[in-house]
């Protein structure tokens, strides 16, 4: 059995802009694993987009969360056990 540890530099609920419109604030709704990386659903006013992780940045006005996400290992962190 293989165990693997991602770490997630952002988490649903945190404001996030992507590093090309720095500008507009946007929310983390949504997250995937996809054999080319992590995504992150982005809603806005408009509909909401998936953007690859290198795509995004911390909204300036954002503090690093510490542990804010009951139930969830850090509340950054997840482990995956294959077959577990």
């Amino acid at each position: 059995m293989i165990k693997k540890t991602l770490s997630f530099p952002y988490w649903f609920g945190d404001n996030v802009a992507l590093k090309a419109e720095p500008e507009f604030i946007r929310i983390i709704t949504g997250i995937i694993l996809r054999p080319t990386g992590k995504m992150y659903e982005l809603s806005s006013a408009g509909d909401p987009e998936w953007r690859h992780e290198v795509e995004i940045e911390r909204f300036p006005e954002e503090p690093t969360p510490k542990g804010k996400v009951a139930g969830f290992v850090g509340g950054k962190k997840t482990k995956i056990n294959n077959g577990q």
